[in-house]
């Protein structure tokens, strides 16, 4: 299997994978809005029986009584309401996360593209080009490291451009979803009976749980692809390459010795262990509001 078949094979594995998590995360939180919107509506429907039963004024849903206090009259025009906001508030909430998670797990990609494309650095410079169409190598390994030191320092400024963009919202994000975690849990162990809310908040905990995860599973594959390049280099039958050659692959294994990363605001790399750590502590929280 050609360099190129591998790329591909390895881009589209990816990108499958993160559809899936990606729907998964969405469906899980649909299903917690509406649920909760449908039942407080059913909820609302009940109680306005029995206070017309009880020639009692009627009671409007959620936040309303507070902005609309005398419009009882237009029920059914709230329940619509309510299901275009959760409509509409769904994908808001989740934009952030997906929009720092696919910059993420895009760069994680491109890394683990170019390990593929160095380890098979002898084919690539017979082919006829390699990304640019100006670029034709006919053998000349020496072109093609020249490329790649190139295309490597693109990499490593993208990645770090991108944490000094998103390093604080990330921080939010986990701390928001650590914290949300942390009180439905509080609520769950409250609950005494199975019933709808019961179910809707064990949803909501693994649409969170998955969520916490992705982040730090996209900002691993980061860390653990930058330093695989140094493993690419050493792949690539190094020894057969001339003294130019050699030092340009000592150039770019000196980049790789440093590895990239994500950071969560100023308390340093987020890896696999970070989301440990984030349900860890948001079990310490439980237990204390426990206590």
């Amino acid at each position: 299997m050609s360099a190129e078949d591998d790329v591909i094979k390895y881009y589209f594995h990816q990108i499958a994978i993160w559809r899936i998590v990606t729907w998964t995360i969405v469906t899980l939180l649909y299903i917690v809005i509406y649920s909760y919107i449908f039942f407080g509506i059913y909820d609302n429907i009940e109680k306005n029986k029995f206070h017309k039963i009880m020639n009692e004024s009627l009671e409007i849903p959620n936040i309303y009584p507070i902005l609309f206090p005398a419009k009882t009259e237009h029920l059914t025009s709230f329940y619509y309401l309510n299901v275009f906001l959760a409509t509409v508030v769904a994908p808001t909430y989740t934009s952030s996360f997906f929009i720092v998670t696919t910059c993420m797990i895009f760069g994680a990609i491109q890394l683990k593209i170019f390990q593929i494309r160095i380890k098979k650095i002898h084919e690539t410079a017979k082919s006829a080009q390699y990304e640019s169409k100006e670029a034709q190598y006919d053998g000349d390994v020496a072109l093609v490291l020249n490329e790649f030191i190139r295309k490597h320092q693109e990499l490593i400024e993208f990645i770090t451009n991108l944490n000094k963009t998103t390093k604080y919202i990330t921080f939010v994000e986990f701390l928001v979803s650590s914290l949300n975690c942390a009180s439905i849990v509080t609520s769950l162990i409250k609950i005494k009976s199975w019933d709808a809310n019961l179910l809707i908040i064990i949803t909501y905990i693994l649409a969170l749980t998955i969520q916490i995860f992705a982040y730090a599973w996209a900002a691993n594959e980061i860390k653990v692809h930058s330093l695989g390049i140094a493993d690419a280099l050493f792949e690539s039958d190094w020894y057969h390459f001339n003294k130019k050659c050699r030092k340009m692959v000592l150039i770019m294994l000196m980049r790789a010795q440093k590895p990239l990363y994500m950071s969560i605001g100023p308390f340093g790399s987020m890896t696999n262990e970070t989301a440990l750590l984030m349900i860890k502590a948001s079990y310490s929280y439980v237990a204390f509001m426990k206590d």
